[in-house]
């Protein structure tokens, strides 16, 4: 067992408590610390300028010894690469790293954390600049939820891990006691919120390649276009389009 050691967070994580965070399930009867770090595409700690790395992360999880109250333990350490090749979250959230872990109130070995690719990342990052909101299970390496919001809507404040509460059911303080037991014979229904894989600048490209007799600065426009519309909705109206008249649409939106 090694106790975490704070003092370096700041030296090797970006915005410090972005990065770390102190949870505890609603029974007491775990208290988690979570810390996600740089490495190096050489399995180092701290940050690196590799180009095969760049963004390259750990998530590494202590677990508080609820016996003394002192010592912590290591229960896990989570690779990039082992979330990153998960079905629903290759290709859907960027390749970066994510920030504001959040110990889930539930199960200590859930963590809810955020992912936003920034200006920084325009270049080599595919993926438009909307808000990830994950829930991922570090014991079994699943995903449980995936909520993508728009970045202009979303407001960014100190995240913590909470159950809705009763008081917000309209229908608990008026119903009587046979309906309160109707209501709890009924199933309950979870599901994960339906994630739609968008495409990346690349997959565009390719498309407008394809459209015959389109000039190449026709082309330049308009994949502009297409790439700052973080909808998507024009690129899908190009794909639903026959092959004849797509370059008919390019024109179209470039105002022409």
């Amino acid at each position: 067992m090694v106790k975490p050691d704070p003092s370096r967070y700041h030296k090797h994580g970006r915005h410090g408590a972005s990065y770390r965070s102190v949870g505890a399930t609603d029974s007491g009867d775990a208290v988690r610390f979570v810390e996600i770090y740089s490495r190096c595409c050489c399995g180092c700690r701290g940050p690196t300028f590799c180009a095969r790395s760049s963004y390259a992360f750990n998530i590494t999880m202590w677990a508080l010894r609820m016996d003394d109250m002192t010592t912590w333990d290591k229960v896990g350490i989570v690779d990039c690469d082992e979330l990153w090749s998960l079905p629903d979250y290759h290709g859907v959230v960027p390749h970066i790293m994510p920030a504001y872990p959040t110990v889930s109130s539930d199960d200590p070995d859930v963590l809810c954390f955020m992912v936003q690719k920034s200006q920084r990342h325009m270049e080599d990052v595919d993926g438009d600049l909307a808000v990830w909101l994950i829930e991922f299970d570090t014991r079994l390496l699943e995903l449980r939820s995936i909520v993508c919001y728009n970045k202009d809507s979303f407001y960014f404040p100190d995240f913590f891990a909470s159950a809705v509460s009763r008081y917000f059911d309209a229908y608990s303080r008026s119903r009587t006691t046979a309906m309160r037991h109707q209501q709890a014979a009924r199933p309950i229904k979870l599901s994960l919120p339906k994630v739609v894989a968008k495409a990346s600048p690349g997959e565009m490209l390719m498309v407008l390649r394809e459209i015959p007799d389109l000039a190449p600065d026709d082309m330049l426009t308009t994949y502009n276009i297409l790439v700052c519309d973080e909808s998507q909705f024009k690129f899908r109206c190009l794909l639903a389009l026959p092959m004849d008249m797509r370059k008919g649409y390019c024109l179209l939106i470039m105002g022409t």
